[in-house]
């Protein structure tokens, strides 16, 4: 995942699609708990190593001081840091996380450095072929899935994909962009799958049938890609309807009065 929150929490858009779920209190209470910031956080990068953990980077203002001082005061820290420069840090979680931060904070680039070593040919490839936007999520391994489902079938030859968010005025604009193994028929098939996710009680708590006329679906040889527009309050019913309590206790439990 890479992203970037401050811009994220400036647009209208977004916050009025999270903020059934996450608010001012919310981040107030994570920064606090953590030393993170998010309204602060210019550029936030995450990825996932199964089992062994997580990490995360992140780019903000004295994040180096604020983190350290958050996780002194944390009787059982379940992250570790590895800073590199004041603004600059790594987080990481899980079994592995001390594996994991030292080949990062290897492959980091040195202080006055520009940038790093280059990302894995797929990760470019899909960051070349999808929108420029302050959010995006790229899937670098082939799905596992059970196929029991049409959709799980449709899927099945899937290699990789991504996805980015941009706001547009009171929407947010998704472009989606899959590759992989797809029959001559996947524009078509892709297209019911997409009217019949809109038809069910997942679809509804977005509202997907009235963003339906906005999908543009497009195949080429190993490629699909989709792009539609939902509208923020649609999202923010999903939303609601969907995550508050989970993204409530992630963000630090807070309960909430209307």
């Amino acid at each position: 995942m890479l992203s970037r929150p401050a811009d994220l929490w400036r647009s209208a858009a977004v916050r009025a699609a999270v903020e059934p779920a996450i608010r001012e209190v919310d981040l107030a209470a994570l920064a606090s708990r953590t030393g993170v910031d998010l309204r602060s956080v210019s550029d936030l990068v995450a990825a996932g190593f199964g089992v062994r953990g997580d990490l995360i980077a992140l780019r903000g203002n004295d994040l180096r001081r604020t983190m350290a001082r958050a996780l002194e005061l944390t009787a059982e820290p379940r992250y570790a840091i590895h800073p590199l420069r004041k603004d600059v840090v790594l987080v990481g979680s899980g079994v592995g996380s001390s594996g994991i931060l030292s080949a990062a904070s290897r492959r980091a680039p040195r202080p006055g450095a520009r940038a790093a070593g280059p990302l894995p040919a797929v990760a470019e490839r899909l960051r070349t072929e999808l929108p420029r936007g302050p959010f995006q999520l790229l899937y670098l391994v082939p799905l596992q899935l059970d196929r029991t489902t049409p959709a799980a079938v449709l899927l099945s030859g899937l290699r990789s994909g991504g996805v980015t968010v941009n706001p547009r005025g009171a929407e947010l604009l998704i472009d989606i962009v899959l590759e992989g193994d797809f029959p001559p028929t996947a524009e078509t098939n892709f297209r019911a799958m997409l009217e019949s996710v809109a038809l069910s009680p997942l679809g509804s708590l977005f509202d997907l049938t009235s963003a339906l006329p906005t999908a543009r679906i497009r195949s080429a040889e190993g490629r699909i890609t989709v792009q539609i527009a939902l509208a923020a309050q649609a999202v923010a019913d999903g939303v609601r309807a969907l995550f508050v309590a989970e993204l409530q206790e992630l963000l630090g439990g807070i309960r909430r009065t209307r």
